[in-house]
């Protein structure tokens, strides 16, 4: 052994040795700041002007009626255009597809034997 341990002569001492040890452990090492690229602020305008072009996108208009749905398109053409029989025509028009789609997924799985009756 380099040194024995010693003891503390008073209890200050004691405190004042204990306080030291738990800085030590405890305080981090300050490290280096990070290096900033070399033209400031260019990831910044790049974000911006691709958030600029969806915005643009959507004030120019948007899609239109393409991603309208067939409940809608039902409600729309009976209620807001007044043409109850057309509107009709469209609501049969989705139950029947609701139908046939509902049939078709029991099928798939009472086929496949996921569903126990």
């Amino acid at each position: 052994m380099a040194q024995p341990p010693r003891r503390p002569r008073t209890l200050q001492d004691a405190r004042t040795e204990a306080e030291a040890a738990f800085k030590k452990t405890t305080t981090k090492p300050v490290e280096a700041p990070v290096a900033k690229a070399a033209v400031p602020g260019v990831r910044e305008l790049v974000s911006l002007r691709i958030d600029q072009d969806v915005l643009a996108w959507f004030r120019d208009g948007g899609p239109g009626y393409q991603t309208t749905t067939l409940g809608f398109a039902a409600y729309v053409t009976s209620f807001i255009t007044t043409d109850i029989g057309r509107g009709n025509a469209w609501s049969y028009t989705v139950a029947a597809l609701t139908l046939v789609i509902a049939i078709f997924y029991m099928r798939l799985l009472y086929g496949r034997g996921d569903v126990r009756s």
